[in-house]
């Protein structure tokens, strides 16, 4: 699902059916989408650079709104912790939840971006990893 909220846009795994490698292909495809904005800006000039956030976790999803706009959208922490994964992220970076980076340590090198951070609408600091790429 794609999904614009402001400049960002939301691509969401798992949903409507999940699989055992959904953090895998959302990692995988957010490392696809890095190298093709390089791409973009080595070969065509284009000043395209992007930061994302991933977080893996239970959400709850459905057609929402009222009845004259109704959207397939996403809902729950795992969203939000996404966002707000994508807003600290500089050009060019693939920022991690650790829920994420547990499900994806056996397929990229990542590396913890120093103390956990406090996160809005959490009540404990988190870690979040840097993915190599």
């Amino acid at each position: 699902v794609d999904k614009h909220i402001g400049d960002s846009v939301m691509v969401l795994f798992g949903a409507p059916f999940s699989f055992h490698d959904d953090a895998i292909r959302a990692v995988s495809s957010a490392v696809d989408m890095q190298k093709e904005a390089r791409r973009l800006r080595e070969q065509k000039g284009l000043d395209l650079h992007l930061g994302i956030g991933v977080c893996t976790g239970d959400v709850v999803t459905g057609v929402f709104g009222s009845l004259r706009k109704k959207e397939y959208t996403a809902f729950g922490m795992a969203v939000n912790m996404a966002a707000r994964l994508e807003k600290m992220a500089k050009p060019g970076e693939i920022l991690v939840s650790e829920s994420t980076y547990g499900e994806v340590t056996e397929r990229f090198k990542a590396e913890v971006i120093g103390p956990p951070v406090p996160i809005k609408g959490v009540t404990d600091p988190i870690a979040v990893y840097r993915i190599v790429i």
